[in-house]
């Protein structure tokens, strides 16, 4: 996944700033499931792909039009990555760009300011 993928340009055509929303939420999703899956089974075989998530999770934060629901998908992935790859995920997310986006969150709605809130608590605990 090319990370600068879904980067709109075009803020007046809606329908494709709602489709890449919806489009990078469904990345997100699929990262969730496949770190979910994983958890405490090697999670050394998911540090080459890192990187790449990191830079996909600071794109979405660097997204002017990101939707509400993708910023939740995003920190929650943040929460996953702490909770399922510990140590091994440690120094990404404790990054400046990952700590803007659940700070972010953390004003959010109701359930954005949750998810953000439990995946500061994952992120401190490791």
């Amino acid at each position: 996944i090319n990370a600068e993928y879904g980067k709109v340009e075009d803020e007046d055509d809606y329908d494709l700033v709602e489709h890449m929303n919806k489009l990078r939420e469904g990345i997100l999703e699929a990262y969730t499931g496949i770190l979910q899956g994983m958890k405490g089974f090697k999670p050394e075989l998911f540090v080459p792909h890192l990187n790449e998530l990191l830079s996909l999770i600071v794109n979405v934060q660097q997204d002017k039009y990101k939707s509400e629901e993708l910023t939740r998908t995003a920190v929650g992935l943040v929460g996953d990555m702490a909770h399922s790859l510990g140590e091994v995920a440690k120094s990404l997310l404790q990054q400046d760009k990952v700590g803007l986006l659940l700070e972010e969150a953390s004003k959010g709605k109701s359930r954005t300011r949750e998810i953000a809130s439990w995946a500061k608590t994952q992120i401190r605990n490791l």
